[in-house]
């Protein structure tokens, strides 16, 4: 597989390019719904990916966790 590098993105240059934390897109690929390619112990995000989140920003899902309420 041949990898061009000038198409890759350091994870903190993805989520700056799409506006959203770090942690969303870590989030995402840990659950599968984009790829990133390691390189060396590196994550890098394709920008394919990032194009294909701006054409769809449905596929990381960025919101706010909900509290446990506790009836303690």
């Amino acid at each position: 597989m041949k990898i061009d590098s000038e198409k890759l993105l350091t994870v903190t240059q993805a989520a700056a390019m799409l506006g959203i934390s770090k942690q969303a897109i870590e989030r995402a690929y840990r659950e599968h719904r984009i790829k990133e390619v390691r390189i060396g112990g590196r994550v890098f995000i394709p920008l394919e990916q990032v194009n294909a989140y701006q054409a769809d920003p449905a596929m990381i899902k960025i919101g706010k966790r909900r509290a446990r309420i506790s009836n303690k």
